[in-house]
């Protein structure tokens, strides 16, 4: 499975074909200094951005947790959920060892995934035609391969040079998301409009990039890596742009999966501690755990903020609790806003405002609209919200 195996390097395979790359779009990091988080949140026409800092993570609530086995086996993985509640997966049994079987929890009924004549199969993401993605392997210790499965017909997504693949996410367009390692052992994320039409897509400056999720406006999750920072990304395949961001105060952001909100979930580690999962949305971070077990991966999301993942013991489905008007653990307004200000206001924190030349100011961090026009090499500015 590659839940947890998505930060080891599981090989994975790109579709590159005729088409040139998507372009690979530009960002620019602004930091508040001595804070856990940044976010921007709009700019203006004037090029100023606003947003806020965040001081310390909040926390949010898992509930009606349901543990997720296939009956017999010994260990299952959760790792897909869909808007019609079908979670995919794979799993180990006594009869298989070592090796994994995919899996289909159709509401509590199961049945097997497994691309013909493979050793192994695990099966990673599944749109709401019931369309699976994954990978198999030959033999015991084979590559791994990426394959699209459209109502029992198997496709492998083969492409020269490639040494390994995993398909990880699928949209309701089929659109495919995964990530490939290459002979260098560099590894690379990737798009698929189709089986055969795929692009490599990395994030600027990284030494490795993932692609593990994909919703139905284009919009995509994953990690990178630069040095030994792995941070979590959203990539718009509309504009090509990435935007960027960690869980507060952790040295390891994984991000994995995303819905057509906007929200995003996966598992992060701070200070050697035990992983724990995080949803990312409006510009803001909640940790979300199963109680009283030693790690949470978040891994899987759907429109209904159901999650799948893994804790301690084994796989689990549950819910994400609509976040109050205030957080009790932080003491801190969590809100809505409607703007740059109000976030500011509600979060209690200033603004942090971005322009070419001149000094920011309140009025300009109200009026911000719109967010991703950063302008590259831009001086940043702080301006107190009034």
């Amino acid at each position: 499975m590659t839940c947890c195996k998505t930060v080891l390097p599981l090989a994975v395979l790109l579709l590159a074909s005729a088409p040139p790359p998507l372009a690979q779009g530009t960002h620019t990091q602004i930091e508040m200094p001595g804070e856990l988080e940044t976010f921007g949140v709009g700019v203006d026409t004037a090029g100023d951005i606003a947003g806020y800092y965040q001081k310390d993570r909040l926390r949010g609530k898992l509930s009606h947790i349901s543990v997720v086995r296939v009956p017999g086996s010994n260990v299952t993985y959760a790792e897909g959920i869909n808007n019609l509640d079908q979670i995919v997966g794979a799993y180990r049994d006594n009869q298989s060892g070592s090796n994994e079987i995919g899996f289909l929890d159709n509401r509590g009924t199961f049945s097997n995934i497994v691309f013909p004549g493979a050793a192994q199969t695990d099966a990673e993401g599944i749109n709401d035609q019931g369309q699976i993605v994954g990978n198999y392997s030959e033999s015991d210790s084979s590559s791994f391969q990426a394959f699209l499965d459209t109502n029992g017909a198997f496709t492998a997504l083969n492409i020269p040079k490639a040494v390994s693949s995993a398909a990880h996410g699928i949209n309701n367009d089929g659109q495919i998301v995964g990530y490939f390692l290459d002979a260098a052992s560099t590894q690379h994320g990737f798009i698929c409009s189709d089986e055969l039409l795929c692009r490599a897509i990395d994030v600027p400056g990284a030494s490795d990039t993932d692609f593990l999720g994909i919703n139905n406006r284009g919009q995509v999750a994953g990690w990178y890596l630069t040095g030994s920072d792995y941070r979590g990304f959203v990539f718009d395949t509309t504009t090509g742009t990435f935007t960027t961001f960690g869980v507060p105060g952790s040295d390891s952001t994984i991000a994995i999966a995303i819905n057509d909100l906007g929200q995003v979930v996966g598992h992060f580690s701070a200070l050697s501690s035990p992983e724990q999962g995080f949803m990312y949305g409006d510009f803001s971070t909640i940790v979300l755990d199963v109680t009283k077990v030693s790690d949470t991966y978040l891994l899987g999301l759907n429109d209904k903020r159901q999650v799948v993942g893994l804790f301690g013991s084994g796989s689990f489905v549950a819910q994400i609790e609509k976040p109050h008007d205030k957080d009790d653990s932080n003491d801190k307004m969590v809100g809505p806003a409607t703007n740059a200000l109000d976030v500011a206001q509600a979060t209690r924190v200033i603004h942090v405002a971005q322009k070419s030349t001149g000094t920011g100011n309140g009025a300009n961090c109200a009026n911000a609209e719109a967010v991703g026009r950063i302008r590259s090499g831009a001086t940043v500015h702080f301006c107190q919200g009034n």
